[in-house]
């Protein structure tokens, strides 16, 4: 992984960000101001410094999308070793007694990262050979500031919905570095608004080509952007974003030059991926623990190289996820963007904008690189419905395993007026999770309820 050397200055800012995540967003714990003597970063090679803080930028995203999700299954010999917080975030349950989630902590702790980064460059004026790297530190602070705040957004928050995100509770948008601040959640309305500012930041500011091979690009605000404009009902930008970031992206990875017994077929860096991220380790996603669901793996044709790469023998039966985009196999995968969401975005877009050949040939400019050479058969569509129901299964399929299949649940079923309810066992009862439905949005725990008052979640 990168490594960088730091300066005093920057070491103590690391400190005090270290401190905030062990103590949470709690009102309770920030009685005391911290230290006023520590150092607050003051150059633009501070702040590069800090967004180059691997384990803060790259690392330890949420894994309660790739939990919750069904691409997979746990054995229930598996769920018994687990702890209770592991179970019950599997399980769709509430965290009970004093349990607490340290997501909430962590995610908090990297958007305040992301605002003294941002604050130092602000009050900065580039000298002249200083402006390629002040811009590039502008827009990654405000695309990971953007890209932390939309997944708060999926896991803490309802679906968006224009007609009620004004009066529907969002997620706390903490935009300073004051951490005495006191936080509220504001609407949803609200939380959108400023994801899309600092993506739109981003885009005006990141560079085509990564400088860094861990460094957001361009194409990867745009194609974030693009799929918030799905979310948000907004496909004619949707679907010009994703054409600008397709114009100057690599190539896809033609899947006949991986080799499908490799433990991890992808290199990590690889030119696919826009913006390198990872989640933070479960017990759940560990590879013996991980059990592809059987009707996603039976979807997959025998000719389409998906199956596997992406998929391998368990030792324990079943099949286990081997197609994390960082070039691993374990219990933190890639949640990142990738260059294949770009043209699933796109495709999904022109259909619902009622240009199924379009969007048709956009599938299967990324699907022809998936099958086994010489097999592959252009897929078409009856109408614009049906090259939508086509695209939403190859997401699916395309995207396993990065959480992504969450936030598609989540929409997806909300767009289209249709109900399904997903079912886990354990211990001779059935947990039952109906989407769309209250329950989709995970509980914010409770030591933040009581120290700020704002509305907690349903159970």
């Amino acid at each position: 992984m990168p490594t960088y050397k730091m300066n005093t200055r920057i070491r103590n800012s690391i400190y005090v960000i270290s401190i905030i995540l062990l103590l949470g967003s709690c009102q309770k714990y920030l009685d005391k101001k911290p230290d006023e003597t520590l150092d607050i970063p003051t150059t633009i090679a501070s702040a590069n410094a800090l967004l180059n803080n691997f384990a803060v930028t790259n690392r330890s995203y949420p894994y309660l999308a790739l939990i919750a999700a069904d691409d997979y299954y746990n054995p229930e010999a598996v769920l018994g070793s687990m702890s209770e917080e592991s179970r019950a975030w599997y399980l769709w349950q509430p965290i009970q007694g004093n349990l607490t989630n340290n997501t909430w902590r962590n995610v908090y702790g990297k958007i305040l990262n992301y605002n003294i980064a941002i604050e130092t460059l602000r009050g900065i004026t580039p000298a002249g050979g200083e402006e390629s790297l002040y811009n590039e530190c502008w827009g990654m602070a405000h695309f990971c500031r953007g890209f932390t705040f939309f997944i708060i957004a999926q896991l803490y928050a309802d679906v968006y919905d224009p007609a009620n995100a004004s009066q529907t509770p969002g997620i706390p948008v903490r935009l300073g570095t004051d951490i005495n601040e006191r936080i509220s959640r504001g609407t949803l309305q609200q939380s959108y608004d400023q994801i899309v500012k600092d993506l739109q930041t981003a885009i005006d500011y990141l560079p085509e080509n990564r400088t860094a091979p861990h460094r957001p690009t361009k194409a990867a605000a745009q194609t974030l952007l693009a799929y918030i404009m799905l979310h948000m009902g907004n496909n004619k930008t949707a679907a010009e974003l994703t054409a600008d970031a397709l114009s100057f992206s690599p190539a896809l990875i033609d899947f006949n030059t991986l080799n499908p017994n490799a433990n991890a077929p992808f290199t990590l860096f690889n030119q696919e991926v826009l913006f390198h991220a990872t989640s933070t380790g479960a017990t759940n996603l560990a590879a013996n623990n991980w059990k592809a669901d059987t009707l996603l793996y039976g979807s997959y044709q025998p000719n389409d190289l998906r199956k596997v790469i992406f998929f391998r023998s368990n030792p324990g039966g079943g099949f286990q996820f081997s197609g994390s985009l960082d070039g691993t196999v374990g219990s933190a995968p890639f949640c990142g963007i990738s260059l294949s969401e770009t043209y699933l975005v796109r495709a999904e877009a022109l259909a619902k904008l009622n240009m199924k050949d379009q969007a048709m040939n956009t599938l299967n400019q990324l699907l022809v690189n998936r099958w086994k050479t010489g097999t592959y058969q252009p897929l078409t569509a009856l109408d614009a419905n049906d090259a939508l129901q086509q695209i939403i299964m190859e997401r699916r399929k395309e995207l396993v395993g990065r959480g992504i299949r969450w936030y598609d649940l989540r929409r997806i079923t909300k767009e289209q007026g249709v109900k399904i309810t997903l079912k886990r066992r354990y211990a001779g009862m059935d947990y039952l999770l109906e989407v769309p439905g209250p329950r989709v949005m995970f509980q914010i725990p409770n030591e933040v309820i009581a120290a700020s008052g704002m509305v907690q979640n349903p159970e």
